[in-house]
């Protein structure tokens, strides 16, 4: 099970236990309570998400609390599945089986049942090589948007649920962290939302910004990577040209592979460093399609795609 610690501090709001008034961020708030009577809730077939949320929530005073144990038990009792593309939260519960709509619309009956405002959020995701500079024509994806405090948070059921593995070629349950009330900084670097208020950001992202830089991966918030250089996902050289990244972070990058095509053959560039600065030099002996992943402390920090001509 991943787990990850968002420092990023948000808004502040108190509420009042035993007549005292305590300051709580939803955040970094820890839900470890809150989470075991998700996880330890009684297994069996549910007919309705409304024979669920009253049990689930009836012990908890706070709607960040009542949010996460609605959010955690989905991640636990949901499976993915590509043929369950059903948007009725009714049939989700009742099959244990989703895709995204399916997850985003129950996560907001549910909280909706609980009396707390939540939006599915339609929009475009960026999670593969292929997706760099790719044509944003039509949504691919549903998460959600959940209101605590007058404040709106991005939540990604699915993906904190499983994650998708390109080498089997199918979805992987796997518990993330990293897709609960995630600030917006860091959600939209794979999420690009089809109506730009749901980026909730100052200055939203355009398309272009979206699909051009290169695929980040969850190793990359993970390991506090300040900067990657280049920006650019995809790369175009000559073979006498040398490829030239840059990485500043406090966590020594672990690994850079390149691969042409399906691994037919790869590099392995040596990591150098000054201070919080890493580097790669790599020259190559044969044009081809790559693909470049960095990683670190065994997780996919990034990917690009490099065109390589004689």
């Amino acid at each position: 099970m991943k787990q990850f610690s968002l420092l990023i501090a948000l808004s502040l709001f108190c509420y009042a236990v035993n007549g005292q008034n305590q300051i709580v961020d939803p955040v970094t708030f820890n839900y470890s309570k809150v989470d075991s009577i998700a996880l330890k809730f009684p297994k069996k077939k549910f007919k309705s998400y409304t024979e669920i949320v009253a049990p689930l929530t009836d012990s908890l005073k706070t709607d960040h609390e009542k949010a996460r144990v609605i959010f955690r038990w989905i991640t636990e009792n949901i499976k993915y599945s590509f043929g369950n593309k059903s948007t009725d939260a009714d049939k989700v519960v009742k099959d244990e089986k989703a895709v995204c709509i399916g997850y985003s619309t129950l996560f907001k009956e549910m909280c909706n049942s609980a009396g707390i405002e939540c939006e599915i959020i339609e929009g475009y995701t960026k999670t593969t090589i292929n997706d760099i500079d790719k044509k944003l024509k039509k949504v691919d994806h549903a998460w959600n948007a959940v209101k605590l405090y007058g404040k709106w948070y991005l939540v990604d059921v699915t993906w904190a649920t499983s994650y998708f593995d390109e080498k089997k070629r199918k979805m992987v349950k796997d518990y993330d962290e990293l897709y609960y009330l995630t600030p917006p900084g860091i959600f939209v670097k794979k999420h690009f939302p089809k109506d730009k208020k749901w980026q909730l950001l100052d200055s939203p992202m355009t398309k272009s910004e979206f699909v051009k830089p290169f695929v980040y991966y969850e190793g990359f918030f993970k390991d506090s990577i300040t900067a990657l250089q280049p920006n650019n996902g995809a790369i175009h050289m000559k073979l006498k040209d040398t490829l030239i990244v840059k990485f500043f972070t406090k966590i020594e990058p672990a690994e850079v592979i390149i691969e042409l095509g399906n691994n037919q053959f790869a590099y392995s560039p040596k990591i150098y460093s000054t201070g919080e600065y890493y580097f790669i030099k790599q020259k190559f002996d044969r044009a081809g399609d790559y693909k470049m992943t960095l990683y670190s402390d065994g997780e996919d920090i990034a990917a690009y795609k490099l065109y390589i001509k004689e």
